[in-house]
């Protein structure tokens, strides 16, 4: 006799209906037919209520890792659902016991690769957190649980700085693995979390790379001799003229143009964060969306990157561009030519103001003419 009912189900307590920019679990629910109680587990993956779709029982978009992700909550489903029609399961309680075997035989380093791969982060995200576990993996010392220590962890640190000279990647790879601890410590799998203890600082970062309007100005003007230089170009002043990140370009469609007053204005929300920007077409960009019918070039990341150095190279900027750095050039120009911040955060779909801050500096030029244009002839004292 079938005694449970099981299904999965998402955002259970409303969290996304006060604020949909807000994540929520995913869960498997159980119920026993007999006295209605039920019972929740976690998938451990959270979703943006974009992500969530009711088709097929479940299923993920709007993710980079959407198969992953699904299949992930599907096998969290089959187990649970062949717990409680098997003779262990007796009676709702029996389901805390679900899976209290495989966490008995599981080492630190199968936890951290089964976690990676529930959290709901980007493609690029992923492969920091993979670039952790295979760390974790030439330490060699860091295996099981029992070998979460402070001498551990201080070693791994040292372990670490002979190929990472950049302290806040360091201070971000020691960040990420402290969170893994933290989780474990929370599934009660260890006691204690060695990063309460071991302080790494933070590092600052380096100033981004930015184009100045005359090397703009160089790549406007330069003649590529291949078609294939010729898009890049192409999106990459794009890029520059609107401060779109990589993925948001190429998730760019005509119907994503409003227009205000007459005016192109792009209107839709990052792929990455779900924040909405507006961002107003100069005439140079809206002359390269025309060129190509507003359908841009589709090309991947890496070969992107790959034929900007070939375009740096062939314009004459001795500078290590990529495709981030149309990003910092749009924001560091807006600033530079004096628009507000709080319209530069808008424009660039920032969902805090100290990351347009970030992007956006102030170029010494511009320092100088502020300040010295409130006096007479340079003087303080006039």
């Amino acid at each position: 006799m079938n005694l449970f009912s099981i299904r999965i189900v998402f955002d259970r307590k409303g969290e996304t209906k006060s604020n949909p920019k807000k994540e929520a679990l995913v869960q498997i629910e159980v119920i026993d037919k007999t006295t209605k109680r039920k019972k929740y587990i976690t998938t451990g993956i959270k979703l943006f209520v974009n992500q969530y779709s009711a088709n097929g029982g479940f299923s993920v978009k709007n993710h980079p890792n959407a198969i992953i992700l699904k299949s992930k909550v599907f096998e969290v489903y089959n187990k649970i659902e062949a717990f409680i029609h098997s003779d262990k399961c007796t009676c709702i309680d029996d389901i805390d016991n679900w899976n209290s075997s495989k966490t008995a035989n599981m080492t630190f380093i199968d936890f951290v690769e089964q976690e990676m791969y529930k959290k709901p982060i980007k493609a690029g995200t992923l492969k920091t957190h993979k670039t952790l576990l295979l760390g974790l993996v030439r330490f060699g010392k860091i295996k099981h649980f029992k070998d979460i220590t402070y001498p551990n962890i201080a070693d791994f640190d040292v372990f670490l700085r002979q190929t990472l000279k950049s302290q806040p990647i360091l201070y971000k790879r020691h960040n990420t693995l402290s969170s893994y601890i933290n989780e474990a410590k929370r599934r009660k799998l260890i006691t204690e979390n060695p990063y309460d203890e071991f302080r790494i600082k933070k590092g600052k970062s380096k100033d981004p790379v930015v184009l100045n309007e005359l090397e703009i100005k160089k790549i406007i003007d330069y003649k590529p001799t291949s078609t294939k230089i010729e898009k890049v170009r192409d999106m990459y002043l794009f890029q520059c003229m609107t401060g779109l990140a990589f993925v948001d370009m190429q998730n760019f469609s005509k119907d994503k143009i409003n227009y205000v007053d007459n005016e192109h204005i792009i209107n839709a929300s990052r792929v990455k964060t779900d924040e909405s920007y507006i961002i107003p077409l100069f005439k140079e960009a809206k002359e390269i969306l025309e060129k190509y019918d507003y359908c841009l070039p589709r090309i991947s990341n890496q070969k992107y990157n790959d034929y900007i150095k070939v375009l740096a190279e062939h314009v004459g900027i001795d500078k290590k561009l990529t495709s981030h750095t149309a990003r910092h050039t749009y924001g560091t120009y807006l600033i530079n030519k004096g628009v507000p911040v709080a319209v530069i955060q808008r424009a660039m779909g920032h969902a805090k103001i100290t990351q347009t801050l970030g992007y956006a500096k102030l170029s010494a030029k511009s320092v100088k003419n502020e300040i010295l244009e409130i006096g007479q002839d340079n003087r303080f004292v006039s």
